[in-house]
């Protein structure tokens, strides 16, 4: 039996139980345990690679890194929680071939030393290891064990969220930064830890009290480089900061000399929940001259009184093209905002997360595009903004004038449009009809848009350039309001995605229309409707919140949707949204649409970051852990398929 390496990883892309795999072998095999143990281990030698591609090792089991031990040198993709001595050592010696790392740092680390910290990354995987997750407690551990990431030579991206440690999160960027000068994508995070931290600061003294007779502590970040010169960036006890930042504000470090190698490749940085100065950012900034993605998520929250300043970063940032912030009107009008995006020559994607503005300010918004882009050298002579995408979530109440406004606007041909507003439109969804002392009601008059909008001719630009659109979260008061909007989308020619809710698809097909399941229909035969979109080839139908679960999707309304669209492809159905049975009638009958839809056609309505706890692989949501019947079925299964 001979196979190639390529053909012998095809069927591990179909799924098996471990009774089915033991049957699909059985089947073949004599009544002759001899045969049945050559064929076990030639599935093992042929498959083992690709079993042990990717691992996940959970904390506080003694028998947890056994598998490593034996099949180290086929893992490619590791998250490891808990880590501790043991763990490192291991990585170190037996997995020299890791590609991605997750670590999880937290009190398990406690008593492990900075020199294991860099045998680890000393080891094989210092020319392999191209992408790193940290989850770091920097109540229980010196941040100072993230230095030794200094070794990896062909690190790219890096993922570092920090526990409690706010006040010096600055500081930390620009020691990874200097750490690791070939990172080509940087995500910096905050989180609050449940706990009271009293007790963890003084367990933390003691034990480095304790390491401090045994492991030292590099005095320099160049001195962890090894490059034996003067200090550039002279190293901070973590908590001892953070202490200090309670009393007194913090001021941009003297020691922190950004002239010297202060030039990075760094494409993309992400800062979630980071609040710092804005003159501190900058100088981040300024050591990144070549970075296309920036995410600011917090940092607008507390500049408040500081628009001017955000026109000096265009400066550093010439070569940007994805820009994500978020904040408050309060601080910056949308006015600014169109400034700020005229500011950046390259920018095509534009994520905004705003609360608490009102609907006359982005009445003004096209008209600011425009005055701004009159004072843009590049955006002279009538050229448009090459900004292709824009996506706007916050508390808004009237979500389709909002998107009528947009969708007229002269001074931008966009691409992909996105209108969020969650929160009111669950609120919506919620109300009970005729139920006047709902606290929607007094605000039910202002969803039906003046007539002036959806006679508001659109531009050709626009027309022909936009093929996605989201409005999962705009809502529409009525069938009859519902009917003049989607007659309105027929204007789009080359809409190719479109994301809505059960309850615009209810609305939407409240005509007349109906469908006999007794009476065999095909995609070639589908019943004749009024509406006609050409050119759609996805439609996404997003997952109802759990208090308005009553909106289901019929068989006829899913039927009527793909008669509208002669070209549809893909029909996305998110869970909940439709019983089932129905669901099951559907793919039987319409196969070529209900089909499997690629990741990539999602990921444009994807606007969360993912935390590092969700880059597990969920490989325990079949099983109940709370059950101890579950837990030991997980457990068998587990010791099988090790087997």
């Amino acid at each position: 039996m001979t196979l190639s390496d390529e053909n012998a990883l095809l069927p591990c892309y179909k799924v098996f139980s471990i009774p089915e795999l033991f049957e699909e072998i059985a089947q073949y095999v004599e009544d002759s345990y001899r045969i049945l143990f050559y064929v076990c281990r030639l599935w093992s030698s042929l498959f083992k690679a690709h079993v042990w591609k990717t691992v996940m090792i959970g904390e506080g089991h003694r028998k947890r890194l056994i598998g490593l031990q034996h099949h180290g040198a086929h893992i490619r993709d590791l998250r490891c929680y808990g880590v501790n001595n043991s763990a490192l050592r291991v990585l170190s010696l037996k997995c020299p071939n890791l590609d991605k790392l997750y670590l999880f740092l937290n009190h398990h680390t406690g008593w492990t030393t900075y020199t294991q910290f860099q045998k680890t990354f000393l080891g094989g995987m210092q020319h392999r290891l191209s992408t790193v997750a940290i989850y770091f407690d920097a109540i229980l551990l010196d941040t100072r064990l993230l230095w030794s990431m200094s070794r990896l030579t062909h690190l790219t991206h890096l993922e570092l969220m920090v526990t409690w440690f706010d006040c010096g999160l600055v500081t930390i960027c620009m020691e990874m930064l200097t750490c690791c000068p070939e990172l080509k994508t940087f995500t910096l995070g905050f989180c609050y830890p449940p706990r009271d931290t009293t007790f963890a600061w003084y367990k933390r003294r003691l034990r480095e009290r304790v390491l401090s007779y045994f492991d030292e502590f590099p005095a320099t970040i160049q001195e962890a480089l090894g490059e034996g010169r003067d200090s550039q960036l002279a190293s901070q006890d973590s908590m001892a900061f953070w202490k200090e930042q309670q009393l007194y504000p913090e001021q941009p470090p003297s020691n922190l000399d950004t002239t010297n190698n202060s030039v990075h490749g760094l494409r993309c940085l992400k800062l979630e929940r980071v609040r710092v100065d804005l003159d501190r950012f900058i100088e981040i900034l300024k050591c990144c001259p070549q970075l296309k993605e920036l995410s600011a998520d917090s940092l607008m929250l507390q500049q408040r009184g500081q628009v001017g300043q955000w026109s000096t970063i265009p400066q550093y940032c010439q070569q940007l093209e994805t820009l994500r912030i978020s904040g408050y009107s309060t601080c910056y009008s949308v006015d600014s905002i169109a400034q700020l995006i005229t500011l950046f020559p390259r920018l095509d994607a534009f994520y905004l997360h705003i609360k608490n503005t009102s609907m006359e300010e982005w009445r003004t918004f096209d008209a600011s595009i425009a005055k701004y882009q009159q004072s843009q050298q590049h955006l002279r002579d009538g050229h448009r903004h090459p900004l292709k995408t824009l996506t706007i979530k916050g508390e808004y109440k009237e979500t389709l004038s909002f998107l009528l406004e947009l969708l007229s606007m002269k001074s931008l041909a966009l691409e992909t449009l996105v209108l969020h507003s969650g929160y009111f439109f669950g609120k919506f969804l919620s109300h009970e009809p005729n139920n006047f002392s709902s606290s929607v009601a007094p605000d039910l008059d202002c969803q039906v848009p003046p007539a002036e909008l959806f006679s508001r001719p659109w531009q050709e630009a626009m027309k022909i350039s936009l093929t996605r659109l989201d409005i999962s979260t705009i809502v529409i008061f009525d069938y009859v309001i519902a009917g003049t909007f989607f007659r309105r989308l027929e204007e789009l020619s080359n809409l190719r995605a479109l994301h809505v809710a059960v309850r615009h698809i209810q609305d939407w097909a409240s005509e007349p229309f109906k469908y006999d399941r007794k009476v065999a229909a095909s995609s070639g035969n589908l019943p004749p409707v009024e509406y006609s979109y050409p050119s759609l080839q996805d439609l996404l139908v997003s997952k109802e919140a759990l208090r308005c679960s009553r909106w289901k999707l019929t068989i006829a309304e899913a039927v009527f949707v793909m008669a509208v669209a002669p070209c549809l492809k893909y029909f996305h159905l998110a869970e909940g949204c439709i019983n089932k049975k129905d669901r099951m009638y559907l793919a039987m009958e319409f196969p070529e649409y209900f089909r499997c839809i690629p990741k990539e056609r999602l990921d444009w309505i994807e606007h969360r970051v993912l935390r590092i706890p969700e880059l597990v692989e969920p490989i325990v949501q079949y099983f109940d852990l709370n059950s101890q019947k579950e837990r030991i079925k997980l457990a068998t299964v587990c010791r099988l398929w090790n087997r």
